[in-house]
């Protein structure tokens, strides 16, 4: 069940993650419920004053996101360094690495976050290893619910996107899938093939019905990752008593990536408002 107040369609997705994106004299920064998370685990481990297995997860998860980003940067740069000179060739070579790393780098973030819901379990050594297995096991009794506790079992089955991240990621490590890029200017157009199957086949990021742009789509994915990853420190942050805010009201998280991530949400909003969705 969703919370209230949650977005649920692509443009109230899409929004809200634009409007966590802020700037002040050309450099852009968030200052999201996972900042503030962040930052809490960050001062109370730095003083002795948390002991808290989940750490970890939490530094992995914030770095693999900046990865994230840092892919959103470096393809936005090398698209316009095609202007300048890169040639056509070079260009959908660098593109399709970066997006499988993208994909994998997700897929990893999720792992990471496998890790602190385990370690936030009231009984030791009961809840599975891997995300997607946690949201198995978490629909097979009422009972496992409760060991994770009601909030933090809500949010992770209210991930529902996260299995077609999944599928695509295991097509591109462990069953042949090829990432295509096309030389198509301006633009970062691309598809994923399992022999002869299309795999990204997402309504608002699609340039035509057999081609995805990668603005959009990874516009979109970073925005609902945004906003479950908001959803799991809402959770932390009000049940467990070492991490009650007790710093700055807000926390400032920068990286260059997010000016490109904002551009690539509003074109996505204004691509949503056309088609009415």
């Amino acid at each position: 069940m969703a919370e209230a107040g949650v977005p649920t369609t692509e443009r109230e997705i899409a929004e809200t993650a634009l409007r966590h994106i802020r700037s002040d004299n050309g450099s852009f920064y968030t200052s999201s419920d996972f900042d503030q998370l962040y930052a809490q685990v960050s001062l109370a481990q730095a003083v002795g004053n948390l002991a808290w297995p989940p750490y970890r997860h939490v530094i992995s998860v914030v770095e693999l996101h900046g990865n994230l980003l840092t892919i959103l940067l470096k393809l936005s740069w090398l698209n316009a360094r095609r202007e300048d000179g890169l040639d056509d060739t070079s260009w959908m070579f660098f593109a399709a690495s970066d997006i499988v790393a993208f994909h994998v780098f997700l897929r990893c973030l999720f792992d990471e976050v496998a890790g602190m819901v385990r370690e936030m379990a009231t009984k030791p050594g009961v809840v599975p290893e891997s995300f997607h297995d946690i949201q198995r096991w978490l629909g097979k009794r009422a009972a496992n619910r409760g060991v994770l506790g009601e909030e933090l079992a809500d949010a992770i089955t209210s991930c529902d996107w996260f299995e077609d991240v999944r599928e695509l990621r295991d097509d591109l490590l462990h069953r042949g899938a090829r990432t295509i890029v096309f030389p198509e200017r301006g633009r970062i157009l691309f598809q994923v093939h399992v022999g002869t199957n299309r795999r990204v086949l997402v309504p608002p990021a699609m340039f035509n019905e057999n081609i995805a742009d990668f603005a959009p789509y990874s516009a979109l994915v970073m925005a609902k990752l945004g906003l479950f990853l908001d959803q799991v420190a809402r959770v932390l942050l009000g049940t467990v008593e070492s991490l009650r805010v007790t710093g700055p009201a807000a926390i400032h998280h920068g990286h260059p990536g997010l000016g490109v991530l904002a551009d690539w949400l509003r074109a996505l909003v204004r691509t949503l408002d056309e088609a009415d969705v």
